[in-house]
């Protein structure tokens, strides 16, 4: 067989989106799994600088070559894609001439060419040394001339991915129903009219088609449920991705908007309850619809008065009962959702603390409360049940009672010599089989409310406004030693009363300053706004350099400002992983002697070797495994790998009694010479003499010396 063509061996699809939401679409798409290497292409050189900062900012690693960048930072990011280093690269034409790159796994088209022509050759930068790829093109309304130039140029349309495989999907739903409605119909009619012994050639293409309505009817019936699937797996797979960079964003400025539990119920339940909305709402509804208005149709053909009983009780059984049942499901539906986010919530709650309850009497009290929220979630669910066991009981009494009709009926025409005894039967049995085909889709009229609910609360996810929007110009932050400034600040959480008015300092580059003050004081806060999470409500917060130039966090580049500022919180996450695995969360391509230097300078050189299997030992949940002080140290040599050049300390000393906190006091400053240093804590008596200025938040006046 003759060598296919590079064209042919690239899967050629399209996305249809409007122009506001492209950059989130490309952002969903660059961070699903399989996206090994990828080519993105835009018409400008401007656009390609803004989607390659918008990738950026989402954590991915992209870099963009066009006309405007230098030779050497074009050769610089041709390097780092070729090795891997950078997995995307954002290009316009002109500057994609000079990629030669074999192993390009997805090109998309974030803008179509003006030039259909333009289009081939994009796509050519895939599918080379005999492989396969992907080619994905994003079209907004404007562009759909431009799409059907090149479709005319490829001599076949785009498949439409996702709404393609959602018509398919629900056109083998049709096709199944029908052809079990068809089967129905068929068999009564050569039942009966086999038994008035006709010659059997009367009966040859009545038994071919009862054959094939069977076998067609298990075979397109695994098809639609297996295309059904595959559609609504498809779209919960994108939905979910969008949710997780949305929340991405939105944490921890918004955190107190969603609690992890409620958020936990947002991304599983929701996502996943939303499948049913495909798989038992949307599918059998459409083809409940089509094979029954196709029946009505036949059986007023056949007897009119037939097909008049089969369209009230379709009305009566598909429309009728259902909503009544939604009416009645409403308020369960609409409780539920929050109900089981804030148990989730308490579950989570009670298992993290389920140690500190036992010591101190409160488990009982905890787990009582909690089955009460239990008992109450159950109540709702009974009742939704009840609903949906009412409505399939209405429906199957509007089902018989339409075929006790219809027989009256037929007998009287039979009686009057309009129908036949086959014609009878069909009549009476075929609603029977669309009654099956809605039967389908009924019960789960009851979940409605629920599914509409778990759309609201996905969409106030969505639509939640980021607490830090990226800026139209980021700023790269200053390459060198940073000081921190501080002029007239206020602080506080969006959509919460100030924390912190009028704030003031100066931590000068490799400093050592001290944040203190009660809890509640904002401390936190503060440092929330240094790593850029929330905005500062008024004044400034800046990073500044040797050579004097400055810029906000909110205002720098994300990948860059991560790069300069560390962190080391008052409880620091420990993943259930090994001991490297925690650590290379800094810096993925540390190499195990980093990792030991690291674990070194922190003191936890001695508690490394003592493990039995050295990095490779698993931590437990939550780092259950270590102390307080290891969990801390732990922490802060991840800090000491990324490199970060300021680095905040929250609570360094929580947990712990004074001696250890004295000692891991030290550690934590001598590890971390030469660095700017801010330690948010507390006690002001075991770190006021270990910095160079201390300022009081909590009295708000620091000495005039320390202010800028």
């Amino acid at each position: 067989a003759p060598a296919a063509r590079p064209i042919e061996r690239i899967v050629q699809s399209v996305l249809h989106t409007d122009s506001a939401s492209k950059r989130g679409v490309l952002t969903d798409l660059m961070s699903a799994p399989g996206m090994d290497r990828a080519i993105v292409f835009t018409r400008t050189k401007h656009g390609a600088d803004k989607v390659n900062l918008h990738l950026q900012r989402a954590g991915l690693a992209s870099d963009a070559i066009h006309g405007n960048k230098s030779q050497s930072q074009r050769e610089r990011a041709l390097a780092a894609f070729r090795s891997g280093q950078t997995a995307i690269l954002v290009a316009t034409d002109i500057a994609a001439r000079g990629i030669d790159v074999d192993d390009v796994s997805h090109v998309v088209n974030f803008e179509l060419p003006n030039v259909p022509e333009a289009y081939v050759h994009r796509i050519g930068r895939t599918a080379r040394a005999g492989r396969g790829g992907i080619a994905i093109s994003l079209c907004d309304p404007a562009e759909r001339r431009l799409l059907k130039d090149i479709e005319r140029l490829v001599g076949t349309p785009l498949e439409r991915m996702t709404m393609a495989a959602a018509a398919t999907a629900a056109t083998s739903a049709d096709a199944a129903a029908a052809t079990a409605v068809a089967l129905a119909g068929t068999s009564a009619w050569l039942i009966v009219r086999a038994a008035e012994h006709p010659p059997v050639l009367h009966l040859m293409v009545a038994i071919v088609a009862v054959r094939a309505f069977g076998i067609g009817r298990g075979v397109l019936r695994y098809v639609e449920r297996l295309l059904t699937h595959d559609a609504a797996f498809r779209v919960l797979g994108a939905l979910r991705v969008r949710v997780v960079g949305q929340a991405e964003r939105l944490l921890p400025g918004c955190r107190r908007l969603f609690g992890e539990g409620d958020l936990l119920a947002r991304f599983v339940g929701e996502v996943d309850g939303l499948a049913d909305l495909w798989v038992r709402v949307l599918v059998p509804g459409l083809a409940a619809t089509t094979v029954g208005v196709g029946a009505v149709a036949g059986l007023t053909g056949l007897l009119p008065v037939g097909g008049l009983v089969l369209a009230v009780t379709l009305v009566l059984a598909g429309v009728v009962v259902p909503l009544a049942g939604a009416r009645l499901a409403r308020a369960a539906g609409r409780d539920a959702q929050p109900a089981r986010a804030r148990y989730q919530e308490r579950l989570l709650a009670l298992v993290d603390g389920a140690r500190e309850l036992e010591v101190y009497g409160a488990l009982d009290r905890r787990l009582d409360a909690l089955a009460a929220d239990d008992d109450a979630l159950a109540g709702m669910e009974r009742r939704s049940a009840w609903t949906a066991g009412l409505v399939s009981a209405v429906a199957v009494l509007a089902a018989g009672g339409g075929a006790l009709v219809a027989l009256w009926a037929s007998a009287g025409a039979l009686e009057r010599g309009s129908l036949d005894g086959a014609g009878l039967a069909v009549v009476v049995l075929v609603p029977l089989a669309v009654h099956e085909v809605v039967a389908l889709w009924v019960p789960v009229a009851a979940q409605l409310p629920a599914l509409a609910a778990s759309s609201r609360r996905l969409v106030e996810v969505l639509d939640a406004a980021d607490p830090t929007p990226v800026p139209a110009a980021p700023m790269v932050v200053p390459d060198g030693a940073l000081a921190v400034t501080a002029r007239h600040l206020t602080l506080g959480w969006p959509g919460a009363a100030p924390l912190l008015e009028d704030l003031s300092f100066h931590v000068p580059a490799g400093g050592r300053a001290a944040i203190t003050g009660p809890s509640g004081t904002g401390k936190s806060t503060l440092a929330a706004t240094l790593l850029g999470f929330v905005p500062a409500v008024e004044g400034a917060l800046l990073l500044v350099a040797d050579d004097g130039s400055a810029v906000a966090p909110t205002m720098a580049d994300s990948a860059s400002l991560h790069r300069a500022v560390g962190w080391c919180e008052q409880d620091p996450h420990v993943f259930d992983s090994t001991v490297a695995a925690n650590l290379r969360l800094a810096r993925p391509d540390a190499s195990d002697e980093a990792l030991r230097a690291a674990l070194q300078t922190v003191r936890l050189g001695d508690w490394l070797a003592g493990l039995p299997d050295g990095l490779a030992t698993m931590v437990g949940e939550h780092g259950r495994a270590l102390s307080g002080g290891e969990r801390q140290r732990l922490a802060l040599a991840r800090v000491l790998l990324s490199g970060a050049r300021v680095v905040v300390i929250d609570e360094p000393t929580e947990h712990v009694d004074d001696a250890t906190a004295t000692v891991l006091l030290d550690d934590l400053l001598r590890a971390l010479a030469g660095r700017t240093v801010i330690v948010i804590t507390h006690r002001r008596d075991l770190i006021e003499h270990r910095v160079e200025q201390v300022v009081d938040v909590g009295a708000m006046s620091a000495p005039p010396s320390q202010l800028a």
